[in-house]
């Protein structure tokens, strides 16, 4: 059947993170498969274009109601949106960020869980933040026709926080996009020799937050600096929230000379960052999937993960799995990745392995049909075409 979809794109920002990336890459997969039905896209103003595609099945509303303005986005969500929804005879809305409206509507809702990093980790969240997002979020789960988490971890974790049958939620995978392979790519190397990126180094991608666990890989990279004397330490992403310890121990490390931060790193230049890397180390203390380390995995880098939520699944047996609160565990799989040359073949073969098992064509499809089941439930289909 062909479906009338509006999708909540305002995540899709110019130096967009992970649900921005999921965002931008769901939404052109289902263009792909499923070019029958209709798009109605809410992009923020001066954002990127989400669809990249001029498709006359295609329409997009832009707003400056984007995260940047708390008041301005609740007013648009709950008061603007429903209106446009109504005007276009949506079937459906997807929310792919966590929060919908408040109040249910007449059209079906599909609410995406990415992770219970506020409920589980209450800690690394501001305290104004934290609370108002828990109550937006179990608004949006309890109203919801249809959840899609994005591993069998937070499928569980949802289940298990909220009382609910697991039946209401749908695990649907992240994919990796083709842009993450193992061809290098000259020009790319060029830019990031002349930010400073020198092989050879290890490799951290994410926000600078105290969920992704910098403080710790820092100390571990000291413990194995001394083996590796031209050995950097690399951290990419942009500065988050209550990271002031992780700066703070970069600069009074013994190594910190050998630190680079990078900041955001663009979509052209990331793939050809994780391929000159010796190991990507990831040793995040939770994650609802870990794109970054399915990136590394797709571009044949030795990756080194934590041994808990969804990043045993998402990298299968082809990464080092270590315990995140151990630095000395961490150390001692920095090492191994780095000095172990038949360990290194077998984790970049079983890598490119692993990452072809997720695609963003198959998240799309198995994502249409958790559309389709919602709006048959909600029988929002025959009631808009009469």
């Amino acid at each position: 059947m062909s479906l009338r979809l509006a999708i909540d794109a305002r995540s899709v920002i110019s130096e967009r993170t992970g649900i921005g990336s999921y965002v931008q890459e769901l939404v052109q997969g289902l263009m792909r498969v499923g070019p029958e039905n209709e798009y109605l896209l809410f992009e923020p103003k001066h954002g990127p274009s989400t669809g990249n595609l001029p498709m006359s099945n295609v329409t997009c509303v832009q707003t400056r109601a984007t995260h940047t303005s708390r008041f301005r986005r609740d007013v648009w969500e709950n008061f603007r949106l429903p209106g446009y929804l109504a005007r276009w005879q949506a079937h459906l809305l997807h929310s792919p960020a966590f929060i919908a409206p408040i109040r249910r509507l007449p059209q079906a809702s599909v609410v995406t869980v990415h992770d219970l990093t506020h409920f589980k980790m209450r800690e690394v969240h501001t305290r104004w933040v934290g609370p108002r997002f828990r109550l937006r979020a179990r608004r949006s789960i309890r109203t919801a026709d249809a959840i899609i988490a994005v591993s069998e971890a937070t499928r569980r974790d949802i289940a298990h926080e909220f009382k609910i049958d697991t039946e209401r939620i749908t695990v649907v995978y992240h994919g990796v996009s083709e842009a993450f392979g193992p061809a290098p790519n000259d020009s790319a190397r060029n830019r990031l020799l002349r930010m400073g990126v020198q092989p050879p180094y290890v490799l951290t991608v994410g926000t600078i937050e105290p969920r992704k666990n910098h403080v710790r890989l820092i100390k571990a990279f000291e413990v194995v600096a001394s083996a590796f004397p031209a050995l950097k330490l690399v951290i990419a992403g942009k500065s988050g929230w209550l990271n002031g310890e992780v700066f703070k121990t970069a600069k009074e490390s013994s190594v910190g000379s050998r630190i680079l931060f990078l900041n955001y790193v663009s979509d052209a230049d990331l793939p050809e960052l994780y391929r000159l890397a010796e190991v990507m180390a990831y040793p995040s203390l939770y994650e609802g999937f870990g794109l970054p380390a399915l990136e590394a995995l797709a571009c044949g880098t030795p990756v080194l993960t934590s041994n808990n939520s969804s990043l045993p699944e998402v990298v299968g047996e082809a990464a080092l799995l270590v315990d995140p609160m151990s630095v000395s565990e961490i150390a001692a799989g920095l090492t191994a990745a780095i000095e172990n040359p038949e360990l290194r073949s077998r984790m970049r073969a079983l890598g490119f392995i692993q990452a072809r098992r997720f695609s963003w064509d198959r998240a799309a499809r198995e994502t249409l049909r958790v559309y389709e089941a919602a709006v048959c439930s909600r029988s929002v289909l025959p009631l808009l075409e009469r």
